[in-house]
């Protein structure tokens, strides 16, 4: 990380936010878990991303756009863009099926990038924040998927 993160109390309508300034690699949180078999399982990530600023050196709306992107045992399983909606600051909560790892113990990977640039993130506007991971476990698949 380029600075430590921080838990903020209240960010945006959302309570206890992960706040994570990522470094070259971005910021990667992760966690093993053991799922239960036979059943459907989808993890749930409420993300979200720093509001519009003014860039001090070029006057220029800068905008908090970042990737997510989701690994199980180092494999992706998907992404997601995080990004500004006309400068607001939106909570969304993408899901991702992990029902093929059931019964298994499998090792999670949450990784926020940059979607656009140098390489480098911007420490402003690339901040990302998390809320409320968790996994949804059901006896059947999901009526609406």
């Amino acid at each position: 990380f380029e600075t430590p993160p921080e838990v903020l109390p209240v960010y945006f309508g959302r309570q206890r936010v992960l706040k994570a300034c990522p470094g070259p690699r971005g910021a990667i949180l992760e966690r093993t878990v053991t799922l239960a078999p036979g059943k459907q399982h989808f993890l749930k990530i409420g993300v979200a991303h720093h509001p519009t600023t003014m860039g001090e050196a070029t006057g220029e709306a800068e905008h908090g756009n970042w990737r997510l992107e989701v690994m199980a045992d180092g494999g992706q399983i998907g992404q997601y863009p995080v990004y500004s909606s006309g400068g607001l600051v939106i909570w969304e909560d993408p899901q991702f099926d992990l029902t093929k790892y059931a019964g298994t113990t499998v090792k999670l990977t949450l990784a926020g990038r940059q979607t656009s640039g140098s390489g480098e993130f911007s420490r402003a506007t690339s901040t990302t924040y998390w809320s409320g991971v968790e996994i949804l476990t059901m006896d059947q698949r999901e009526p609406w998927r």
